[in-house]
C-alpha cells in the first residue's frame, strides 16, 4: 500500500503532513527543491508536462506507482475521523494506517476496485443502521484504489473524481464506500491547489460537460445551489 499526496504551491503549508507522515508528497519538478527544505519525508517528483491538470497527475500516479493498493489524499485534508454516538472522534496516523488495511481487504472481497469514506463530516449525514453504501460518491480528497484499467478523464480537471467513480459504478456495478468514516478538508480559502486555477465559470463550464457525458438522470446541475453536481447511480 503507498499513500500519495498531490501538491502544488503549498511547501509551506501540507495540512495532511501535520498528522499523516508517511504519505509521499507528489508534486512538480520546479517546487521539489522547496518541498524538500520545508516538508522533507519521501517526495515523488511529477514531470512538469504533467502539471495543471488533476486528472492527468492521478493518472501518472496511477501508471507510475508499482503497488496494487494506492491511496491518494489531498494535502488540504487535516483530519480523519470516525462517527460514534453523534460524536466525531478523529484518528492519529496509526489508527488511519489500520482502517486503510481494512479497508483494503473489505474491497477485495466485494470486488470494489475504488473505495473511500463520507463525503461530508457533519454526523447528520450518517445514519447508524447504514454504515457503508455501494452507490454513493467517493472523491478526490480521499480514494483507495485496487489496481485496474480504469483512468481519469483529463478533458474533466476539476469534476475528474466525479466522473471516476461513475466509470467505476458502469464497468463494476459497485464503489464501496465506508459512511461511518470521513474527512476534513480546506478547500475553499486554502491558497494553492486547484484554488490557483479554479474560477466560478471553469466550475461551470465542467459540470456542463460532466452532465453532458452522463445525462441530467445521473448527473444533476444547478450553480444557483452548489458549485458541485449531485449524482444518481442508476442501481
Amino acid at each position: 500500500m503507498k499513500i500519495l499526496c498531490p501538491s502544488y504551491r503549498r511547501a509551506d503549508n501540507v495540512l495532511t503532513r501535520k498528522w499523516l507522515s508517511s504519505a509521499v508528497l507528489v508534486v512538480c519538478e520546479s517546487e521539489a527543491d522547496a518541498y524538500r527544505q520545508n516538508q522533507g519525508g519521501e517526495i515523488l517528483v511529477l514531470p512538469e508536462s504533467k502539471k495543471g491538470n488533476i486528472a492527468r497527475i492521478r493518472n501518472w500516479i496511477l501508471d507510475t506507482v508499482d503497488d496494487d493498493e494506492i491511496v491518494m489524499i489531498d494535502d488540504d485534508v487535516w483530519a480523519v475521523g470516525f462517527h460514534e454516538r453523534g460524536q466525531q472522534i478523529a484518528v492519529n496516523e496509526s489508527r488511519f494506517l489500520e482502517f486503510l488495511r481494512k479497508g483494503f481487504d473489505t474491497a477485495r472481497e466485494l470486488k470494489c476496485y475504488l473505495w473511500g469514506v463520507n463525503v461530508q463530516s457533519d454526523p447528520m449525514f450518517y445514519h447508524a443502521w447504514k454504515p457503508i453504501a455501494f452507490n454513493l460518491p467517493v472523491l478526490g480528497p480521499l480514494t483507495c484504489h485496487i489496481r485496474n484499467p480504469l483512468r481519469y478523464d483529463m478533458s474533466l480537471g476539476l469534476k475528474e473524481d466525479y466522473d471516476f467513480f461513475l466509470q467505476h459504478c458502469l464497468k463494476y456495478r459497485r464503489v464501496l464506500r465506508f459512511d461511518k468514516w470521513y474527512y476534513m478538508a480546506k478547500h475553499i480559502d486554502n491558497a494553492g491547489g486547484c484554488n490557483a486555477y479554479r474560477t466560478s465559470q471553469e466550475e461551470r463550464e465542467q459540470a456542463m460537460r460532466l452532465v453532458r457525458k452522463w445525462g441530467s438522470s445521473i448527473v444533476r446541475y444547478n450553480p444557483e445551489i452548489s458549485i458541485n453536481p449531485k449524482l444518481k447511480v442508476p442501481f
